[in-house]
Parts: C-alpha cells; structure tokens; sequence
C-alpha cells in the first residue's frame, strides 16, 4: 500500500516579528509577509526552488499554518529547504514543522499526532540564522546586525529593511487587495495619516472567533463516519472560514469607512487570516466598525457553513459562529506593542464574559489608556477604573462597565444602548462637564458625588436643548435603576466612564 505524508508547518512569533516596531509602513510590511508566506511564496517555494513533481494536496494555507498531503521524495525536500528559504529571505521569521507518515485514508489520528508534533516544535529553540560577530555595527531599535539605512538615515537591520520594502509596495498587496478594488484610495503608511485635528487617538482592534476549538472536535467526530474525507473536510472548513471573515471584515470596512470619500482611508489591516483579525484605525470610527465586523462575522460564517453543516452533519453550527474584540484606544506616540497587547486582554475579557452565557454571544471590550505606563489589564483595573470614596473605602466604585453584547437578548449591556447614550450627550447643553466632575469626585466622597450629580440632573431640567428623559430612557436600558440623577447599579458600577470616553473624540473637535 502507497506511503503518504501530511505535513504541517507553522511561523512563529507572528505577533513579536509584526509589533517589534512602532512605524506603521513596516508594520504592514510584516503582516504583508506574513500573508504571502502561506500563499504566494510557499507556492513558488514549491515549483521553483523544490520543483515538486509529485502530486500536492494543500488542506491549509493561511493564518501562518500550512498543512498538505505529499509523497516522501517532496516531503523530505519541504523539510530540508523551507525552514531555509524563510530565514534567507525573511529574517527574524522562523517556522516549525512535522510529519507524519500514513498509509491508506487519512484519518483523525494522523491529524492529531501532527498537531501535537508541531506543538512540541514550536517550544525548541531556533538558533537565528544571521547572529554576527561582536564588532559588528547594530541597528539602533533592534540591537540586531546593521544591514542598510533607511530614507531617514537610520541604520536598521535586514528584517526591517525587508519589511519596509514590503510595506512601500502597496499595489501587490494581498490584504490591501482583500478590501479595496483599484484606484479606490489606499491605506496610510504611517499613523499620522490616520488621526486628524478632530480626532488624535488611535484604535486597535483584535477580533477572535468562539468556539471553533468545539468546532473542529466535531468536524473531527463526525469526519470518522465520512471515510477518505479527512482532508477535504479540514480544507474546506479552513477555507470557508477564511472566507466569512474577509467578507465580515470587508463589508465592515465599506459601512464605516468607504461611506467617508477619503483618499487615505484612517484604516490599515494589519492580520486577517481564519478567525484571527487585527487592525488599527481612527478611535472614534473603532466602535462602529467593530460593531458591524462582529455582526456581518456571525452573518457570513452562517452563510458559507451551511455546507459543512449539511454535508458533515454539524448541525450544532447552522447558526454559524460568534465572536469577541477588544479595543485599545492609544495615542500617535505611544508604543504599538503595548496597544496591541491591551486589545489582546481586552477580547480576552469579552471572552470570558460572552462564555458564561449560554450561545456565547458576540462582545466586545475597550479601553482608553490614559497614563505613560501600562503594565496588565487587571492592574489597570485597580488604578485607573476602580474608585474607593473614603466615606465608602468598603464598597469601591466600579468604572470597567462592560464587556458589551451585539445583540440585546443577552444578559450582557448592549454596545448600541451604549452608542444612544453618547448620542443624547453630543448636544449643545448635556451636562458633559458635571459628569466629569462626578468621575473626579466619586474618588474623593460617595456622597458629595451624590449632592454633585443631582445638582447636574435638577440643571440639566431646565435645558432647552438637552432632554433628560432621552438620557435616562437610553441608560435605563444598560441597568434598569440607573438615571442621570442616579448613573450607578446596586453592584456599584458606572458606565458614565465608558460612555465619556465615548464622547471624548467629539470633545476634540
């Protein structure tokens, strides 16, 4: 009986090899690359420098994951020359890779015992192919080998130029070409291009999947009864969402940003690949677009599984999948990585909230970062959005109001009553001002806060502009006691915080 292989092959450290830098033309370079290793160079990997002749199944190629079925004279020059072929051309990437042999139909096992393979790779050491000498000349930013200078005359390392070459060829771009058609505008290069005097802060969004942990382990249930469709199962999971989550991110980006005419859309797409998504834009569209991604994602992955459902018997995913973002509201200045990691925390929190309801419904969490240092989202918890009055230091006042539903039939607060409440306060006369001064004197007294916000409540009646009873039929639908007069829950949280947040880009203006 014939032998197969299927072998799979994994970049590593995508995240520390796209965020190392704080310059948004080499962060794009990076994520670009790390898009083309799946796609176009592996492919041209395999007819040119390997000369594959045998017969070639790909199962997966995106999100830095490769997974196909060859014959052992391909395998063994996959194995030998593309670990290679990366640090060559794209250095400070590197990959893991396994094999495993099998004769016969592919099954369950086999799938597994690679994962399981490639796991136990990605924890052994790479030694890094460019190393130097010590007398060498080091790139300032990256203590790595000086490699050439770049157009403001900095020495930087061979990674790097790399990226910025990359990054400056926006025309072949794969991610640019998954969002706009030609000659439609273009994404900026560098983060000044997308704030603007109305709006100085930037957004990171990271969007995550739910559930496709429990979604693979019955495809790989059900894949048992369906003998000699292993692989075309794994495919065309693998390809339908990929799918669902370009158009969800597509078409998300066309609502909130394309309606706008800009030439340079305040948006870069910086990882689109499975059900992982990244991208920075301007904060005060952050909200919009995250909000239509996360309902167009439960749309279109409803959409393209309907034949996984039917042909695989997965009925439990006819509603297609849900899933969470977090976003971190930066500066310009501030660094990249550390935005990027509070968005990571942030849909981690939404994570956490969403699976303790049952269906697990789509949320999304966000943070401004207000002060020069940031260490963890828990921490920042108890010194930025935790309030211990000291007539009150027993019962501290809660600001960290979400995570926020999609969708209203949850036991979560819903993103959009959270929208209609900035909404109401983007009149002439809301009293943004006195709600501020509640934030600050909460800290202080619970119950000159009190005397303070009924004051703002009993003003804000006599407003011709402002009506109060629109504020409080909107922020009663976060918390059924909750007024202007009266903004906490009996669990003492506050969603005043999140709600002025909200509104501070339109306080820039």
């Amino acid at each position: 009986m014939q032998e197969h292989y299927i072998y799979g092959a994994s970049v590593q450290g995508i995240q520390g090899y796209i965020f190392e830098t704080g310059k948004l033309k080499e962060i794009a370079g990076a994520s670009e690359i790390v898009e083309q290793i799946c796609t176009d160079y592996f492919e041209g990997f395999l007819k040119n420098e390997c000369q594959i002749r045998g017969q070639i199944t790909l199962i997966r190629k995106a999100a830095g994951n490769i997974r196909l079925i060859c014959d052992k004279a391909d395998a063994e020059k996959i194995v030998k020359y593309f670990p290679k072929s990366i640090q060559e051309n794209f250095p400070g990437l590197s990959i893991s890779q396994a094999l495993v042999k099998y004769t016969g139909q592919l099954t369950n096992q086999e799938m597994d015992l690679l994962e399981k393979k490639l796991n136990f790779q990605r924890n052994k050491p790479i030694r890094p192919y460019l190393t130097g000498i010590s007398a060498a000349i080091r790139a300032p930013r990256t203590g790595r080998i000086a490699y050439k200078r770049n157009d403001d005359k900095e020495l930087i390392d061979r990674a790097s130029w790399e990226k910025l070459q990359k990054g400056t060829d926006e025309a072949h771009h794969r991610l640019t070409k998954k969002f706009l058609d030609e000659n439609k505008g273009r994404f900026p290069f560098d983060f000044s291009e997308i704030i603007h005097p109305g709006c100085k802060w930037l957004a990171v969004i990271h969007a995550d999947g739910n559930n496709l942990g429990k979604i693979l382990q019955s495809l790989g249930k059900s894949l048992k009864n369906y003998p000699g469709h292993v692989a075309d199962g794994y495919r065309e999971f693998s390809e339908c969402l990929d799918r669902a989550t370009t158009k969800a991110a597509k078409t998300a980006f066309e609502k909130t940003f394309q309606k706008s005419k800009e030439k340079v859309f305040p948006f870069r797409p910086i990882i689109l690949g499975g059900d992982d998504f990244t991208v920075v834009c301007r904060a005060d569209m952050a909200i919009e677009f995250t909000q239509y991604f996360l309902e167009e994602f439960e749309k279109e992955t409803k959409e393209h599984f309907k034949g996984l459902v039917q042909g695989y018997s997965l009925e439990d995913f006819q509603d297609g999948l849900t899933a969470c973002a977090g976003i971190a509201f930066i500066k310009e200045s501030y660094p990249f990585h550390y935005g990027y990691h509070l968005a990571e925390e942030l849909c981690a929190q939404a994570k956490k909230a969403s699976k303790k309801i049952p269906g697990i419904p789509s949320s999304l969490a966000f943070h401004k970062i207000l002060s020069s240092f940031y260490d963890d989202y828990e921490e920042t918890k108890k010194r930025e959005l935790t309030a211990s009055p000291k007539d009150n230091q027993d019962k501290p006042i809660h600001f960290d109001f979400g995570p926020y539903a999609i969708n209203k039939n949850t036991s979560l607060p819903c993103i959009q009553d959270l929208r209609d409440c900035v909404k109401t306060l983007e009149k002439k006369d809301a009293p943004k001002s006195g709600l501020r001064r509640w934030l600050s004197e909460i800290h202080h007294s619970e119950l000159q806060a009190k005397e303070l916000i009924q004051r703002v409540a009993q003003i804000a009646k006599s407003k011709e502009d402002f009506q109060v009873h629109e504020f409080d039929e909107s922020i009663k639908k976060l918390g059924a006691n909750l007024s202007l007069g009266n903004p906490m829950t009996n669990e003492n949280k506050t969603p005043l915080f999140d709600i002025l947040t909200l509104l501070s880009w339109e306080g820039e203006q």
